[in-house]
């Protein structure tokens, strides 16, 4: 079984999609034992309203896990850099639905289920052991639209397959909303949710430099731990200035155009010199040291 799993998902991305499961998991279940203390409102609209529950659609948004995962071994077995950049972006976009789920959390009323077909008992299933919390972004919509970035970023990608994974997705996204499980705010919340998921992916990999080079999980360590600092850095950058001093900062992650705020020098006395001690390190990341001597002034100055 071990092996079946070596052979059909690379190691390197064991680690970035088992987190970006976790985080998955965590975010969804969490919020999820959480319902009873918050206060939901409805986002429902006159268009939710108008459609029909037709429960036929549910095979495609159970269907939907298959292809989510499908999706998700091609894109371990295209690149090591197409991995990262998927996984980053699915714990950012989920941090993103933590926020909503906990600040603006939505209901909806579903309609009850009075037919004994398949379809309708599976229909019953859901609502049973999903309840009606979590809408706003649609997490089934996210995923599926991350299914379609990714068709058209695999290298061996073809046509079919393009053509496939749209009408699939499309039929999730309709699914969500004829079962009632979602309405339509919650479609393109989770696809806007994404897009901002994947900026920011692109940006940490973009500072981080060529991840093809680095230790996987190091790498995935650092995101991590400094996944969130190393974005706000590189959203706002701070004025380069002459005087520039270096900071502690984790071995081989590079933060653009920081510098230390200081007074200017007084004289040419000032300067910075390396420690010459051993690096300290934790939680598997070098720090490197910097003494810096700033000059006396005296009175007469």
């Amino acid at each position: 079984m071990q092996s079946r799993l070596k052979s059909l998902i690379p190691k390197y991305a064991i680690l970035p999609l088992g987190l970006a499961l976790l985080v998955n998991t965590c975010v969804y279940t969490g919020v999820g034992q959480l319902r009873h203390f918050l206060t939901f409102s409805s986002w429902e609209t006159s268009f939710d309203k108008a459609l029909p529950f037709v429960a036929p659609f549910v095979f495609f948004y159970i269907l939907a896990f298959v292809q989510w995962g499908v999706s998700y071994i091609l894109i371990a077995r295209d690149s090591r850099e197409l991995c990262y950049r998927f996984a980053i972006s699915n714990i950012y976009a989920k941090i993103i639905c933590l926020f909503f789920f906990l600040l603006f959390p939505t209901t909806l009323t579903r309609p009850e289920i009075s037919g004994t077909d398949l379809c309708s008992r599976l229909v019953q299933l859901i609502y049973t052991i999903d309840a009606p919390v979590n809408l706003f972004p649609s997490i089934h919509c996210l995923e599926s639209w991350a299914c379609i970035r990714a068709a058209f970023l695999l290298k061996k990608s073809n046509r079919t397959y393009k053509i496939v994974t749209i009408l699939m997705s499309l039929g999730v996204f309709a699914s969500t909303l004829l079962i009632k499980q979602h309405v339509i705010v919650d479609v393109f919340g989770g696809i806007l949710v994404f897009e901002v998921g994947f900026r920011i992916a692109g940006r940490i990999l973009n500072t981080r430099g060529q991840c093809k080079k680095e230790n996987p999980a190091a790498f995935s360590q650092q995101i991590l731990f400094c996944g969130p600092h190393i974005f706000i850095l590189t959203l706002y950058k701070v004025p380069v200035n002459s005087n520039r001093q270096q900071i502690s900062a984790p071995a081989g992650i590079f933060f653009s155009g920081v510098t230390s705020a200081r007074l200017p020098s007084a004289s040419s006395a000032q300067r910075s010199i390396p420690s010459d001690k051993t690096p300290a390190s934790f939680a598997g990341f070098k720090f490197t040291r910097t003494i810096t001597f700033l000059p006396t002034i005296s009175s007469a100055e």
